[in-house]
């Protein structure tokens, strides 16, 4: 059986001369494009998503009758890894694998990407690429 197409691409270029990286995601639709100060954003959000995802205490609670109790809001922010962007991964409590990744510029200018299942997967795929390409260690350091 043949393997799907990812529908999340991850693309990595270094420029050594400036200590940064070129990180760009190909989600359906669009692309986005931004300068990592370093990789260890790749690893941060592997070991987030390994403590939430399935996990039932990020999900919201059923109280009955359609009404639910919101989970406390489980995010991370990576910005510190970012040059000119806020980087953001939220947990979602509507399901199980659910995520919600938030860019926003200095200008104003903000967008968000929902994960669930499938893509959620590939985003790590992508992510696992870079921490085996560029040697990114669990404890932050390239």
């Amino acid at each position: 059986m043949a393997e799907r197409p990812l529908s999340i691409l991850t693309f990595v270029s270094a420029d050594e001369s400036a200590g940064q990286y070129g990180v760009q995601w190909q989600f359906p639709g669009v692309r986005v494009n931004c300068t990592a100060k370093d990789l260890t954003f790749a690893q941060r959000i592997i070991d987030f998503v390994a403590e939430t995802r399935a996990n039932p205490v990020y999900r919201d609670r059923p109280l009955g009758g359609g009404v639910y109790r919101h989970m406390d809001e489980k995010s991370i922010d990576l910005s510190s890894c970012f040059l000119d962007v806020s980087f953001t991964l939220r947990k979602s409590g509507e399901s199980d694998h659910g995520y919600s990744v938030r860019f926003s510029a200095s200008s104003g200018f903000w967008m968000v990407v929902d994960l669930y299942d499938e893509e959620l997967d590939d985003f790590l795929s992508g992510l696992r690429e870079i921490v085996e390409d560029h040697v990114v260690t669990p404890g932050g350091n390239e």
